[in-house]
């Protein structure tokens, strides 16, 4: 089966613009149903076992166009996929994996890549690093510092790091002591 007009049911306000397609049947041998938006709608929320078959039909759909038109997509797709990940201003590691992944599995260039990340106001350093906005670059750090050190209160102000620097600085001047103490004293040579 088909659906003619199935946009409307991911995005409602496409119910109000005209139908922008012919629909001519191949053949004659045609049957159709005809349902009123809003009444399908309101199956679908009661009928579980129907809002999962329309929307295996619009899957289906999607998949075929999709495998149709696929060289023109993907970049389309990667773009989309791209806008999500920088939508925060960051991009991590791993993020960077997901879409490099996608780049390789899909045979988008690198050229596609950068053209793509300068449409979004990126540049190819900005990517590496891990975020646009250099107002973003002390975040970006502390983040970082969180996720090495999970339990540890992270300063709000200078004045707090210089004071945890300070307090890490007395701890690790009395490990250096103790080690110094332990140990025996080599010979010199």
């Amino acid at each position: 089966g088909s659906i003619i007009g199935g946009t409307v049911i991911a995005d409602a306000s496409k119910l109000e613009e005209a139908y922008p397609n012919d629909v001519v049947a191949a053949s004659s041998a045609v049957e159709w149903l005809e349902w009123d938006f809003f009444e399908l709608q309101e199956l679908m929320k009661e009928e579980k076992a129907i809002e999962a078959s329309i929307f295996s039909i619009l899957y289906s759909e999607v998949l075929v166009a999709l495998r149709k038109d696929k060289p023109s997509q993907k970049g389309k797709i990667y773009k989309a996929l791209m806008t999500a990940v920088l939508a925060d201003g960051y991009v991590d590691q791993k993020e960077r994996e997901l879409l490099s992944t996608y780049r390789s599995e899909n045979n988008v260039s690198e050229s596609d890549h950068l053209n793509i990340l300068a449409e979004l106001g990126w540049t190819q350093e900005a990517w590496f690093r891990g975020w646009m906005d250099q107002q973003k670059s002390r975040q970006a750090d502390i983040e970082r510092q969180a996720e090495l050190m999970p339990n540890t209160a992270l300063p709000t102000t200078t004045q707090d790091a210089i004071e945890q620097l300070e307090q890490a600085q007395a701890l690790i001047d009395g490990v250096l002591a103790s080690v110094r103490q332990q140990r025996p004293v080599e010979a010199a040579e």
